[in-house]
């Protein structure tokens, strides 16, 4: 049995919620993937920013969901036990924001913040210029 605060029942609760109906139903998939095109559920991802579980290390003031270490450990564990990927997705994006949020001044932790929750739209353009450039590399080797 766990012993959780009513802050941290509420965060389990939002995140099964969210992960019994988003992740659970496609987690298998995504080891089995083979297209590039489809290995990122981005769908899932930008349901899950759009729920703030990735700014729950970002004060409010910032517009984040800053959340108690002891909170946030659940929130990850919680995530982790429907899948692992996920949850470790959700922690590393965060990564690069914790040196920003502690010595940063108040001009650059909102810059980097802004940029954090825009950063699946990034992700996606990224992933999509990167295959379009795999696919005209592989298109151009064959005519060589």
């Amino acid at each position: 049995m766990r012993l959780l605060t009513e802050e941290q029942k509420h965060w389990v609760e939002v995140i099964g919620e969210f992960a019994k109906k988003e992740i659970e139903p496609i987690m298998l998939d995504w080891d089995k993937v083979v297209d590039p095109s489809k290995a990122i559920p981005f769908e899932a991802y930008d349901k899950a920013f759009k729920l703030g579980l990735n700014t729950f290390e970002i004060p409010k003031e910032y517009g984040g969901n800053k959340v108690p270490l002891d909170v946030a450990e659940v929130m990850y564990e919680e995530m982790g036990y429907y899948d692992g990927n996920f949850a470790s997705v959700m922690q590393t994006t965060n990564l690069a924001l914790k040196p920003i949020l502690i010595g940063g001044t108040p001009e650059q932790v909102q810059y980097v913040v802004d940029i954090h929750c825009k950063i699946l739209l990034f992700l996606q353009q990224l992933f999509f210029i990167a295959l379009d450039l795999t696919l005209l590399l592989s298109i151009q080797h064959n005519y060589t």
